[in-house]
């Protein structure tokens, strides 16, 4: 991946990111006294001490509330490299059922084995500072895909848009399921041949690295109203469904980070999310759109109680989104769709990613508000490079764009069921008050495209062998593109603000480095479907039932 445009802005702090700073001495070893063993052979097992559990048989979780609940703080439970197994037909894990292990308190540490046959593996429920460590969760739930290399079914869809009530994990089943928590570590948790790999709920405050959830048929990392993570130098990639190379490019919902329902102040760096449905896939939320109701104690009543005014109804929407999230040097390439997809949302900074041949765009911004494109490379994107419908004083700054249908394309356009909705009467629908300033286009058959957008500056772009620099059409009268005006790129304090974000990078977990790492599987024609989910070429072959 080419860093050089943002090399020249920041090279400490990227230095100091991605070559790592030398780790401190380690004190002496403490030896502790050998925990008890506890053997697991039955159902509804509770456990209130450390300890270290042994798998002498199969169990199942007939009544799904799990074989073993964890119900002390403080606890250290050790699976001892062992295999909590369900001992269901793994040839069918659409019918996979219960759960594993279920964590019902804090501070607990959870590490060292693999729980496979079950629905979800892993459930943390209000476990507020828990770790989750060197676990394999492969071999758990996944559907029975009916799209065929022939023919895409539209029932494999996923629908993440519910979850309020825990919708995701119980349709479609996690690796690992964590709930109304905060303080959370999940570190080196693999996941492969089943569908989602870790799914959160209004988790807080948490760290989610060195964790490789990849060939999976949903999401490797899922968000719901989860704020202030940090997501870095994870493998979330071949995480896909709905596609068959050079016949159908869907996606079906399916991404290697979905970001939904007011995901905010979240830092996602360091991570390789490639052929995917979506790289990263962020929806700000029904509930913020106004499709569903916001919440009634958010809003202000009368001297009675009885209503809701509409300025408190506005003032709630507006604003509202998946915001200020930080996107930093992830390899978000090959995806049946979009690299990133991030729409009606505010603040949010995408700075020195890779896009490269994804099957729709690299960057789609539909509805964006106050975000900043900076440094990244784009290079042979289908439909083009960034999709920025109705977008809001969004800037593009020192990217490069390279061999795509279309480098940048903001415009406005008629959508009237969008139109109604509370948020877009709150925050506004026209494209306007856009920026694209020190970007390089090269072999481009068009580098910028304007439809309707009003406002827009486009100064100091370098354009090589590109067909036409830039094509503008229904630009409103007084809404001309400026492109000769002398300006400020961004300003001093636009400047000391990105600095501040970043500088969040100096101090990331972890020591992986997944991107890069699958070189040699470059290329959206690597991907191939089984009947379960993508093909790990470095797996055995697949048997007869599982092939489409």
């Amino acid at each position: 991946m080419s860093m050089a445009p943002l090399l020249a802005l920041f090279p400490a702090l990227l230095y100091a990111v991605c070559v790592g700073q030398s780790a401190a001495p380690s004190s002496a070893p403490v030896v502790a006294a050998p925990a008890s063993v506890v053997v697991v052979d039955h159902d509804d097992l509770e456990i209130r001490e450390s300890c270290v559990l042994a798998f002498p048989r199969a169990v199942t979780d007939p009544d799904g509330n799990g074989v073993v609940r964890i119900v002390a703080d403080g606890v250290t439970i050790d699976l001892g490299g062992a295999t909590l197994d369900s001992g269901l037909d793994r040839a069918r894990p659409d019918l996979f059922a219960g759960l594993g292990i279920v964590v019902a308190a804090k501070n607990v540490t959870l590490r060292n084995g693999s729980v496979r046959g079950f629905k979800v593996a892993i459930s943390g429920e209000a476990c507020d500072g828990a770790t989750f460590e060197r676990l394999d969760l492969s071999d758990n739930s996944a559907q029975l895909l009916k799209s065929t290399r022939e023919k895409e079914d539209a029932s494999d869809w996923l629908y993440p848009h519910e979850n309020d009530r825990g919708e995701q994990v119980t349709q479609h089943g996690a690796g690992l399921s964590i709930s109304n928590a905060r303080d959370v570590t999940v570190r080196e948790v693999r996941a492969r041949r089943t569908q989602n790999g870790i799914v959160l709920s209004s988790v807080h405050h948490s760290k989610f690295y060195d964790n490789d959830c990849s060939f999976l048929s949903g999401w490797g990392l899922a968000m719901w109203r989860s704020s202030d993570n940090v997501v870095c130098r994870n493998a979330f990639d071949f995480c896909i469904r709905g596609y068959s190379h050079g016949v159908y490019n869907r996606g079906q919902d399916s991404a290697g980070i979905l970001m939904f329902e007011q995901c905010s102040r979240n830092v996602v760096a360091l991570n390789s999310a490639t052929h995917c449905g979506d790289g990263i896939f962020g929806f700000t939320g029904r509930e913020a759109l106004g499709e569903k109701p916001c919440p009634s104690s958010k809003l202000d009543f009368d001297a009675n109680g009885l209503a809701s005014t509409k300025s408190s109804q506005d003032a709630w929407y507006r604003g509202r989104g998946c915001n200020d999230n930080l996107f930093a040097l992830n390899d978000l390439s090959y995806a049946a769709a979009h690299g990133l997809e991030m729409t009606f949302s505010f603040g949010n900074t995408a700075v020195a990613n890779r896009f490269v041949e994804n099957g729709i765009n690299g960057v789609w911004f539909g509805y964006a508000r106050d975000s900043t494109l900076i440094g990244n490379e784009f290079e042979r994107n289908v439909a083009g490079d960034v999709a920025a419908e109705h977008a809001q004083r969004v800037r593009l700054w020192k990217n490069t764009f390279r061999e795509s249908r279309v480098g940048v394309a903001l415009w406005d356009d008629d959508d009237p069921g969008l139109a109604k909705l509370a948020w877009t009467v709150v925050n506004g629908s026209a494209c306007q008050d856009n920026m694209v300033v020190d970007n390089s286009f090269s072999s481009e058959p068009t580098a910028i495209e304007l439809r309707g957008a009003q406002r827009t500056i486009v100064a100091r772009n370098a354009f090589t062998s590109c067909a036409r620099t830039v094509a503008e059409t229904d630009i409103p009268a007084g809404s001309e593109t400026a492109t000769g005006r002398e300006l400020a790129a961004i300003s001093p304090d636009g400047e000391k603000e990105l600095a501040r974000r970043l500088a969040a990078l100096d101090t990331l977990p972890g020591k992986a480095r997944p991107i890069g790492a699958r070189a040699a599987l470059r290329g959206r024609d690597k991907i191939v479907m089984g009947a379960y989910g993508p093909q790990d070429p470095a797996a055995a072959p697949p048997t007869k039932e599982q092939m489409p």
